[in-house]
């Protein structure tokens, strides 16, 4: 328990490396503790044990505080259940029982006792804590315990500690599971498990077409934008992942889906699921199979759905080249980045290339940061343009800077954080960096009323102030464009 308490203690002084702490605790810990620690920091909870009166009203009989003086101390304090960690006295016993042991035997007991009986265990399970750890006992107690790190990077922790893929451990944790060490056991083996996507897959770039030979051995596709998705349809049930480990639900009639159906495509703001291959049917993966192959028998599944959320990505009829580099010019007229070229004799997904159109720029400063999925720095970024005076979010991103660069960042928000929200620090807005993006459409959904695919980082523009970089008038000139 001790381990487990320094370590909720360090991730929520955003001290260290969140992720280097994570691999630590999940690889030395024993299983029974590391699945408790696993069940907690991605977010699952016990029923509450102790309401905060009751646990103030113990308190207050233990230490003889007056309740003007309590009630006076959590202003300053800023949280009932801070205040009740603070009034607590110091005590030198402390137990070196495990996080499963004080979970087991002390926490999950507490809600069949008797009134008198609970409070004779949650005194003496004070007395028998690390007074500057008792903080983390009592959010378990009250049920207000709430991990300092995301899930997904919480999920990528343990399955670097363990040496298995984050997909296959995250493919486990879908529904309800048990918090036991047989389960522990489940996660680390190299196993597939039932819902485990295939890798996501990208494209390379492409500057010059001709290149490529004859234009009848090669498919076109719009270049869709939206979340790229996996909707896989096995064991009676439909997952749909998307490509940075996030599920998706609320699309309808993807349980008429065949099992064993593996589809790759891109989700749309409005629910809208176009797909542009399929990767496993009747439980069997198709990914060697030809594109050719695999295309027509796409087409014949999409027909028999008869789903108005479901769609195919259209394929581009043209004989020529050229033909197909003036219909690219189109791009941002309708609303796509670019064309997608794949080879009709590849297998999933070799040969295929991205030929996209130079991208809008624009100039936007850091209004906010969160760690990045495999490190503990600050490497995921909200940027946001100027409307009235204030700052108004307009894209998100976490590519382009080099190493260097972004420790300089992440020491930047770290020293500059004026606000904080789970993992996400707000900052100080100081710095502007130049962002680029393939298209931008309207948005209902998005403060700025617009919303950006594919952004990126360009370069941080040192030699602009906050005041320099763009408007929100600017910005959607570029609908325009």
């Amino acid at each position: 328990m001790i381990r487990f308490a320094r370590l909720c203690a360090a991730l929520d002084a955003d001290s260290g490396d969140p992720r280097a702490e994570l691999v630590e605790y999940f690889r030395s810990a024993p299983p029974a503790d590391a699945i408790w620690a696993l069940y907690f920091f991605t977010g699952r909870k016990l029923p509450r044990s102790v309401t905060n009166p009751l646990l103030k009203q113990w308190v207050l009989q233990l230490t003889q505080i007056p309740e003007w003086l309590f009630a006076e101390s959590v202003k300053p304090v800023g949280t009932v259940t801070e205040t009740i960690a603070l009034t607590l006295p110091m005590s030198d016993a402390v137990s070196d029982e495990s996080l499963a042991q004080w979970v087991e035997t002390r926490l999950l007991p507490l809600r069949s006792m008797a009134d008198d009986e609970r409070k004779a265990a949650v005194q003496a399970s004070f007395q028998a804590i690390d007074p500057r750890l008792r903080l983390t006992w009592i959010k378990l107690l009250n049920g207000t315990y709430q991990s300092a790190v995301a899930r997904s990077r919480v999920i990528q922790a343990f399955a670097d500690a363990v040496s298995v893929s984050v997909w296959s451990v995250a493919a486990k944790f879908i529904g309800d599971w048990p918090p036991t060490a047989e389960f522990h056991a489940k996660l680390t083996s190299s196993q597939a498990a039932l819902w485990e996507p295939f890798p996501f897959q990208s494209t390379q770039s492409l500057d010059d077409c001709s290149t490529l030979g004859s234009i009848t051995d090669w498919q076109a596709e719009w270049k869709w934008p939206g979340l790229r998705v996996q909707v896989i349809r096995r064991g009676g049930e439909v997952i749909v992942w998307t490509r940075s480990g996030e599920l998706i639900t609320g699309i309808p009639r993807l349980s008429d889906l065949p099992d064993g159906t593996v589809l790759d495509g891109v989700l749309s703001q409005t629910k809208q699921l176009l797909v542009f291959d399929l990767l496993e049917a009747g439980g069997v993966d198709l990914r060697t199979m030809t594109l050719a192959k695999r295309r027509a028998r796409l087409e014949s599944l999409v027909a028999e759905q008869c789903n108005d959320h479901l769609a195919i990505s259209p394929v581009i009829t043209v004989s020529m080249w050229d033909e197909l580099a003036k219909l690219r010019e189109s791009c941002r007229a309708r609303g796509v980045g670019g064309v997608i070229l794949k080879r009709y004799s590849s297998a999933f997904p070799d040969d295929w290339w991205s030929w996209t159109l130079e991208p809008h720029r624009i100039h936007a400063v850091l209004m906010s940061a969160q760690p990045g999925p495999h490190s503990g720095r600050f490497a995921v970024f909200t940027f946001g343009v100027w409307s009235d005076g204030k700052l108004v979010p307009i894209a998100k991103a976490d590519n382009g800077l080099n190493s260097g660069e972004l420790r300089e960042v992440d020491e930047f928000v770290r020293a500059s954080a004026t606000e904080k929200f789970g993992p996400v620090r707000g900052v100080k807005a100081e710095l502007v960096f130049e962002i680029s993006f393939e298209t931008i459409s309207p948005s209902t959904r998005h403060k700025a009323g617009v919303v950006v695919q594919s952004p990126r980082i360009v370069r941080w523009r040192r030699d602009l102030p906050a005041t320099a970089a763009d408007t929100l008038d600017i910005v959607q000139k570029l609908l325009e464009s």
